[in-house]
């Protein structure tokens, strides 16, 4: 195989990989996780490592997504007429009777071979569209660009935040005689109540 063909094969291969992943993968993410997941949770969930990860989304991920992915993507790219041989061995091995079905398969592969190249580039392209609607019509990513592109953010924060004058107070806290420690506690969010002075019999809050 020459160099040009064997980069070619390459190419082709990491594009079929790609567009059967994205498909396989929305497949399995909509029927693991329901069909209300959106494209802002999958980039979100995506930053983080897998190690605390529950093995059988890993494992289901795997078997329903990775693996179905690189088997076709190999058997699109792998030499048809060496998949074409490998049909007629399994059809001589198979049932007396059924030349008129390896014939056809033969027919099938012949064509194949005689287009490899072009039909391969082809199919890649239609697959990769298509993946691409399918994430598009599951996961509304072109609206969830758009929002992102015109959403505008506050400056509340680079407003009113003041850096802590760390060097004082580390001189300061050397120089008690009983130092005592520090807490501090950093709230993402708290509950509404705490902010309350008095709540509803019955409800805890208030600060």
């Amino acid at each position: 195989m020459s160099y040009k063909r064997f980069f070619l094969s390459l190419a082709l291969f990491a594009s079929f990989f790609l567009a059967f992943l994205l498909i396989f993968a929305t497949i399995w993410i909509k029927k693991t996780f329901g069909a209300e997941v959106e494209i802002a949770q999958i980039l979100f969930h995506i930053q983080y490592p897998i190690a605390d990860t529950d093995p059988a989304f890993i494992r289901g991920f795997a078997l329903k997504a990775l693996l179905p992915s690189l088997l076709v993507s190999l058997a699109l790219v792998v030499p048809l007429r060496i998949l074409a041989s490998g049909v007629r061995v399994l059809w001589r091995l198979g049932r007396v009777g059924i030349s008129k079905i390896c014939a056809g398969v033969r027919r099938v592969f012949g064509f194949g071979a005689r287009h490899s190249v072009a039909l391969r580039m082809v199919a890649c392209l239609g697959f990769i569209a298509f993946a691409t609607k399918l994430i598009d019509t599951k996961f509304q990513v072109r609206e969830f660009l758009a929002q992102n592109a015109s959403k505008a953010y506050g400056s509340f924060y680079e407003s009113h935040y003041a850096t802590p004058p760390l060097e004082e107070i580390a001189t300061q806290f050397a120089s008690l005689q009983s130092p005592r420690n520090l807490i501090v506690i950093f709230a993402e969010s708290l509950e509404s109540t705490y902010s309350a002075k008095s709540t509803p019999t019955g409800i805890g809050g208030g600060g």
